[in-house]
């Protein structure tokens, strides 16, 4: 996203402001910067209740970038461009984040012959054969279709 180092902001002024403030004066200002007046579209992810943040600011001339990490030092925010929107995302500290795999096509598809015997995959295919309760359902054996679950 271009904007985070182009946008700047004439003054940004917060004090002991929540996350929900901030994001609303940073899209309010971010339209007036915008010569377009689109703005950026920002996103909250964070736990319900939303950390208690207090966000104070008191900037002129600062660039999109510099304003979101007073933000992260302040609040413990991150963020990342996401779908053309600036998410921001609470880090508890306790060390968990998302990651995406791209797996080959057919991964999925493997059974339990096509796996080697001592593996972990095999293992874990051959209970799938006879087909397992899972949350009080059958689950189809696998290279069946599997039947209407009510």
């Amino acid at each position: 996203m271009a904007a985070m180092d182009t946008m700047i902001f004439k003054k940004i002024e917060l004090k002991n402001a929540t996350i929900e403030q901030a994001v609303r004066l940073l899209t309010k200002e971010s339209k007036k910067s915008d010569p377009e007046h689109q703005g950026i579209r920002f996103v909250v992810r964070a736990p319900s209740p939303r950390p208690p943040a207090s966000i104070t600011l008191d900037e002129e001339n600062a660039s999109l970038k510099a304003v979101l990490k007073q933000i992260q030092q302040q609040t413990g925010y991150g963020y990342t461009v996401r779908d053309g929107a600036l998410d921001l995302w609470y880090d508890s500290g306790e060390g968990l984040t998302r990651r995406t795999f791209t797996v080959p096509n057919g991964f999925f598809e493997i059974t339990p012959e096509q796996a080697p015997q001592s593996s972990t995959i095999a293992r874990f295919l051959r209970p799938l054969e006879r087909g397992v309760p899972a949350l009080g359902r059958v689950v189809p054996p696998i290279g069946r279709a599997p039947r209407a679950i009510r």
